[in-house]
């Protein structure tokens, strides 16, 4: 282990020192974008909606960089983790490490409501 003290160098160049962890628990607001930035490949409708509605890091500090961890649509509310912890992300995203997941959605609708298909036995409705 290295200390904040000590210094790392590779080929004689000081490496800077590795920034500290943050994580933030976020309530997303409805018409908030779940993204970092928009890239090239957006489409107009996502870059009108990110430059008028902005995005998820809009709303946390700018450092240190952060990223979202999983989505949550653009009409959709709720708590949204935050983090520069690239293991973290890692783990709590990638489905090899089969970490599960609960999702409770709340649907206002005047009609039926119709599903591309049918929910997961462990699906809270």
């Amino acid at each position: 282990l290295v200390g904040r003290a000590q210094t790392v160098t590779l080929d004689g160049t000081a490496l800077p020192p590795r920034e500290k962890i943050v994580c933030y628990l976020l309530n997303k607001p409805r018409q908030v974008m779940c993204t970092c930035t928009v890239g090239e490949t957006a489409t107009e409708g996502e870059l009108h909606k990110a430059t008028e509605f902005g995005t998820v890091t809009d709303l946390v500090p700018p450092t240190p960089r952060v990223v979202p961890v999983g989505r949550l649509d653009f009409d959709s509310e709720g708590l949204l983790l935050l983090t520069n912890d690239g293991s973290l992300c890692k783990l709590l995203t990638c489905p090899q490490f089969r970490i599960p997941k609960t999702y409770a959605v709340l649907v206002q609708s005047k009609g039926p409501v119709q599903t591309s298909s049918a929910p997961s036995k462990d699906a809270l409705l």
